[in-house]
């Protein structure tokens, strides 16, 4: 009976939270997030890498009525792999957003 709700294995309580964090919350993050960024060449960029990362995260979705996990991976590009470049580009865009502000006062 433990295994059903703290085994990370599939069909597990845990795992299916993790799915539910990662695969849905997640990608609705970054596609809800992504239309604040259009201006600029770089906003664009972060936009289209939102998006696609939104896309893949929630295409691991896949796997769960498919009841396979390896197709999960493609969520786990979404969120671990291309969200890492989104995340790198944020903090330059907010880095030159602060020196722009800090410039005005």
């Amino acid at each position: 009976m433990d295994s059903l709700f703290f085994s990370f294995r599939w069909p597990s309580v845990v795992y299916t939270l993790d799915i539910l964090a990662w695969d849905f919350f997640f990608a609705l993050s970054m596609l809800f997030a992504a239309p604040v960024f259009k201006n600029g060449r770089l906003e664009k960029t972060v936009r289209i890498l939102m998006i696609v990362s939104g896309i893949l995260s929630l295409a691991g979705l896949i796997g769960v009525p498919l009841s396979n996990m390896n197709v999960r991976n493609i969520g786990v590009l979404g969120y671990a792999g291309v969200s890492m470049a989104v995340f790198l580009l944020l903090r330059i865009v907010f880095g030159r957003t602060r020196q722009a502000s800090e410039e005005i006062r």
